[in-house]
């Protein structure tokens, strides 16, 4: 009966261990396709688009490097500071 309940836990263990691992692979994976997205928008010159869809990446994936480098690549390029953008967001969310 104990090897029945030692390998019960074990499963259980592993099944927990491969859940999580799917999880962050789901979370990874919308984090590159978002900061994919965000290049693309970079690259044709629409930094406001690629700054709105880079910041989703960071909110998917906070450790995404790749993005929060695009991001102080574009506000640098910009000459913006990050309170300036924000204030241009809640600006452009507020108006009708």
């Amino acid at each position: 009966m104990k090897g029945i309940v030692t390998i019960s836990i074990a499963i259980y263990i592993g099944l927990i261990f491969n859940m999580s691992t799917f999880a962050f692979a789901e979370v990874a994976s919308a984090a590159d396709a978002l900061f994919e997205l965000g290049q693309q928008y970079y690259e044709q010159g629409n930094y406001k688009d690629a700054l709105h869809e880079l910041k989703k990446a960071l909110l998917a994936n906070p450790d995404h490097v790749q993005a929060f480098t695009y991001i102080q690549i574009i506000e640098q390029e910009l000459g913006l500071s990050e309170e300036e953008i924000s204030r241009e967001e809640a600006k452009e969310g507020g108006s009708p």
